[in-house]
């Protein structure tokens, strides 16, 4: 990806050059076509540039107004550029009008609510000079990443990634306990708090803003949950997602570089694939390269049947990565480095499949993160039934369910009548016949002090000093609060779109595509689809047995059918536990010794050499997800003193 960062002393210091100029060094790594840097008395802007777009190319950046009153600096890929440039009034050719260009004349079209026009993926900064305002966004999912430190009244620094800001000797690097504490709890992390004190992200689909020292940060969008698509036949709605889907697999496409993807035999992904490919070869453009991991050694992981049927249909250039010679600790330093802060336990997957795309010449790197959220499996649409009493209908899609899965259809009917049917009866007779204010009393009283997780090894001390205990009390007071505001499936659908998950997924992935000179693009992220899938009903989701039922039907002719068909997903549980028990025990076992000083604050260090031990003795149990985290702790704090 490309970099911003900019500095903007609050207290009208003179911006110093050589602090912008640190903070390009350090993000060189991010973009290696091009560095910039603006200074102007109190607030100063920069660039790093990776080209991927043919737009791109001819921009310059940080870019000024030619009235000398506007300069932006921008990593954007702006999606509906020509119905901007038409409704703009743009002048220059539509071939050399660049993503910066539409969104400084949106922002003087539209102010603010520019973004509101905006479709893609950015993150931008617009330094109004006129009006004394520096005026910030990240896309609607987060797909850009935004960091960002203020201190009152003296500075706020921003830049795409944290240690931007932590070259800055007026930035403290300091570990945020909370963070730490919520992290070692389950690997919760949140869109705004990072693992740094006074690091804050910018969450998706927000604005920030900067004028007469007074900050804020404001939503500006969230999915429309109002909005419903009719059709008349299924048939309608298979080629209405084909359609959508379609545009933002294209939008994606436009590039001078090479195009690859990943092909991980799973239904997102091979839909990408499949669907890149036909739109290369009309263009006639080069072939897909995709990229995929096969496990010859942990085969419970393997999907390799899956990708060959893919392959088989042409038309692509495949390349493998033997999965199983690695491990989720592989290149430890580096990736700790890159994403500063302890990294999700399959990331070494992606890691290392961008490794392999960058030796092949690879710039542009298709994925199908998100495509379970974004379609919504539809299993919410049992729920609907149930509230509705249509246990005909219930009756019947649970016989399709048991036929494609392989169940036995009483023993499933028992199943998704005790999860669906009979908590729904009890919420709808409670709802309508308890009076509110006794309502609100009972769910008072039923707030219960949550437990730490089972396997947790957080120490007491960071406990105590985080008031955790009472803060996880809060949460589930609010996640209970949650559900009982989510009363239909389409709110599910709604809720699982602004998942917290979500941007932390795009952020990792993001940090280790630039390590490789890589820039990651994620179709499902594509609004307009997002929308759509918000929109249709929900047996377009799930019918006859089948999840995600319209992207089968609209792909028909596209996937192979064992991947169309397919009622399953792959497990990288086994590939992941053979990594760690071949290739890890040393550093396992020399971690704690040699950073017990570092982490003894953190963790329960007895708790997690039990915890270990009983790992070793039972490789794939469940006890190597707290132990996995402490340890990715524990190497990032050592990272960290160093």
């Amino acid at each position: 990806m490309s970099a911003i960062f900019g500095i903007y002393y609050l207290d009208q210091r003179l911006t110093q050059p050589k602090d912008i100029q640190k903070m390009s060094n350090i993000l060189s790594h991010t973009g290696s076509d091009a560095a910039n840097i603006w200074c102007d008395r109190h607030v100063a802007l920069g660039h790093r540039m990776l080209w991927t777009t043919p737009e791109s190319m001819f921009e310059q950046l940080p870019s000024t107004t030619i009235d000398g009153n506007l300069t932006i600096t921008a990593d954007a890929r702006i999606d509906n550029r020509q119905e901007l440039i038409s409704h703009l009034k743009l002048l220059n050719s539509a071939d050399i009008i660049t993503d910066s260009q539409i969104i400084l004349a949106a922002y003087q079209q539209w102010g603010s609510a520019c973004v509101q026009h905006l479709i893609g993926d950015f993150a931008f900064a617009i330094w109004n000079c006129r009006e004394h305002k520096l005026f910030c966004a990240r896309d609607h999912y987060g797909v850009k990443p935004f960091y960002y430190y203020h201190a009152p009244g003296k500075t706020l620094v921003f830049a795409s990634q944290i240690k931007a800001l932590l070259c800055l000797s007026e930035i403290p690097n300091i570990p945020n306990d909370l963070t730490i504490a919520y992290y070692l709890q389950g690997g919760f992390q949140s869109q705004i708090n990072t693992f740094y004190q006074d690091i804050f992200k910018l969450p998706p689909a927000s604005l920030l803003e900067i004028q007469n020292n007074h900050v804020s940060v404001s939503k500006y969008w969230t999915p429309d949950i109002n909005k419903t698509l009719k059709l008349d036949s299924d048939q309608e709605y298979a080629e209405a997602y084909l359609e959508v889907f379609t545009q933002a697999v294209n939008c994606r496409l436009r590039s001078n570089f090479a195009i690859g993807s990943t092909l991980s035999g799973g239904l997102d992904s091979s839909s990408i694939v499949c669907v890149a490919r036909e739109l290369l070869l009309q263009q006639q453009r080069p072939k897909l390269k995709t990229f995929s991991a096969i496990f010859n050694d942990a085969t419970e992981s393997d999907e390799s049947p899956y990708i060959q049927s893919v392959v088989q249909q042409g038309n692509i250039e495949p390349y493998y990565v033997a999965a199983d010679r690695y491990s989720p600790l592989t290149d430890w330093e580096k990736m700790l480095w890159h994403l500063d802060k302890p990294f999700g336990s399959n990331l070494y997957l992606h890691w290392n499949l961008y490794k392999e795309a960058q030796k092949q010449g690879t710039k542009i790197f298709l994925d199908g993160f998100f495509g379970d959220d974004a379609v919504f499996h539809g299993w919410e649409y049992l729920i609907d039934l149930a509230t509705t009493f249509s246990w005909w209908k219930l009756s019947k899609e649970l016989k399709a369910i048991s036929r494609v899965q392989g169940y036995k259809y009483g023993k499933n009917f028992r199943k998704y009548l005790k999860n669906y049917s009979l908590p729904v009866a009890r919420r709808y007779v409670r709802d309508r016949f308890i009076p509110l204010p006794l309502l609100q009393i009972w769910r008072k009283r039923n707030i219960k002090k949550p437990q730490l997780l089972p396997k947790a090894i957080i120490a007491q001390e960071l406990i105590a000093r985080t008031n955790f205990q009472d803060l996880l009390t809060q949460e589930l007071h609010q996640q209970q609060q949650y559900i009982e505001h989510i009363s239909t499936a389409k709110e599910s659908h709604y809720y699982a779109l602004l998942s917290r998950g979500i941007t932390i997924g795009l952020e990792e992935d993001h940090a280790a595509a630039t390590a490789f000179g890589i820039e990651p693009w994620f179709p499902f992220t594509d609004i307009r689809l997002t929308d759509f899938c918000l929109s249709i009903p929900l047996q377009q989701k799930l019918s006859q047995g089948f999840t995600r039922n319209i992207v089968r039907r609209a792909l028909s002719g596209y996937l192979p059918d064992k991947i169309r068909l397919r009622h399953d997903k792959g497990n990288l549980s086994a590939g992941f536990h053979y990594g760690l028990i071949n290739f890890e025990r040393d550093i396992f076992d020399n971690t704690v010794a040699e950073c017990s000083s570092l982490i003894e604050p953190y963790i329960d260090l007895k708790a997690f050499k039990q915890q270990y031990q009983q790992y070793i003795s039972n490789p794939g149990g469940n006890n190597i997800p707290s132990v996995l985290l402490a340890v990715e702790l524990a190497l990032w704090l050592k990272q960290q003193h160093d």
